[in-house]
């Protein structure tokens, strides 16, 4: 029994016989010579089990399936067909084609062109609106005569905030008695009057502003921002592995890190704070993180984890957010790029800058950084509004505003 004939009477009728790209029974490799010849859009030839779908369909299939959009059963039998049939390709025209080895003929592969222009078409609708409201945005936003720092610090809590205001975390704020933790969270005196973690007496903790830190790195290089729980337990236990490199790991056993990268955190100062970001706690690490101590801090925290940040490092681990620490370097790329667009722009840029310059070197946060960029990046689009030019699809505002 053939290929085409273990699929089912009910898929056949989705492929039609394309007698302008048939051909005689040849081999695999002379089929791919004469389709590439006649079809030079031939990137997707996939003779992997997975057949029809490569990489970028089954991402849009599945986000597609998940918004409810499209119904299972019609794309478990276009999958189903794709496991059977085997090799296929896409043309110019977003025609999708199937080979099927039996007859040694291509053939057209109906359900799946229609499933992937109906997908293409709304998310081009989707897209339109979304630079729509971008041009209004921009219109509404930078119709002035002059620029203001009030910009950086709007797209800053835009960026650090939405998480926290897209999902209502409730009792997940906080779990366990407020007092308690905040009296963790402030840490005790020692001796000598220094403040200290109550579970950790060598943990310095400077503060407090609006934020405590616990411990101290210089020139930290890697940053973990944690969406998790206000929790008396968490902040034990991430004070004991800063200090002496021990944790109780997933089995409910002490570990010892043998090569632990050195980190320091910071909490809000308040337990009332909790709720105000979408990443209370940040990790700020000497080097770029180990394996090894990135595992503990996925052993710890997850029993705490909140919910998913804007930016996991991974879908296995969605409440941690990986970032770079903000070099001079890049500062000044900015202030460059800022310069080379417009002088207002980079007066702007430059005096938010000073306020976080300190002995010619830069300290501030990705996401007071990232604000900047956005920002530069959204004034460059105005001023091509204002030459009539057409500005591009914005990401950010996309992802900030959908």
């Amino acid at each position: 029994m053939g290929l085409m004939d273990n699929v089912s009477n009910q898929y056949k009728s989705s492929f039609v016989n394309n007698n302008d790209i048939s051909c005689s029974k040849k081999t695999l490799h002379e089929h791919k010579a004469e389709v590439s010849q006649r079809q030079p859009d031939t990137t997707n030839l996939n003779n992997s089990p997975l057949g029809i779908y490569n990489r970028a369909l089954y991402s849009k299939l599945d986000k597609t399936l998940e918004e409810k959009k499209l119904d299972p059963k019609e794309l478990q039998d276009a999958r189903k067909a794709g496991h059977e049939l085997g090799i296929s390709y896409k043309d110019k025209q977003g025609n999708f084609f199937v080979y099927d080895k039996t007859d040694s003929k291509w053939l057209y592969d109906k359900k799946t062109t229609k499933i992937v222009r109906k997908l293409d078409e709304q998310e081009n609708i989707k897209n339109a609106k979304i630079k729509s409201k971008y041009i209004n945005h921009l219109k509404k936003r930078y119709d002035t005569d002059y620029l203001n720092s009030l910009l950086i610090g709007d797209e800053y809590a835009k960026i650090r905030s939405t998480g926290s205001y897209k999902k209502n975390y409730g009792k997940k704020n906080i779990t366990g008695n407020k007092y308690i933790i905040q009296k963790a969270i402030e840490g005790v005196e020692d001796s000598d009057g220094v403040c200290v973690s109550p579970y950790a007496n060598k943990l310095v903790l400077f503060g407090p502003g609006y934020f405590i830190y616990r411990g101290y790195v210089s020139d930290p290089v890697e940053r973990l921002s944690l969406n998790v729980s206000a929790n008396e337990n968490l902040i034990k236990e991430l004070d004991i592995l800063c200090s002496t490199g021990k944790y109780i790991n997933s089995q409910g056993k002490i570990s010892q890190l043998n090569n632990m990268t050195p980190f320091s955190y910071k909490t809000p100062a308040e337990v009332k704070n909790w709720g105000d970001r979408e990443d209370p706690i940040t990790l700020y690490f000497k080097h770029m993180i180990n394996d090894e101590t990135y595992s503990a801090i996925v052993d710890i925290t997850k029993k705490y984890a909140r919910g998913s940040l804007n930016y996991p490092v991974s879908s296995v681990t969605p409440w941690i957010g990986k970032e770079l620490y903000v070099t001079d370097e890049m500062v000044k790329n900015l202030l460059q790029k800022a310069k080379n667009v417009d002088k207002k722009i980079y007066n702007l840029i430059s005096s938010y800058c000073s306020g976080y310059c300190s002995g010619g070197s830069y300290n501030m946060s990705t996401g007071q950084y990232n604000a900047m960029d956005h920002v530069v990046n959204e004034y460059t689009d105005y001023l091509k509004l204002l030459n009539g030019e057409e500005i591009s699809f914005n990401e950010d505002f996309a992802k900030l505003n959908s």
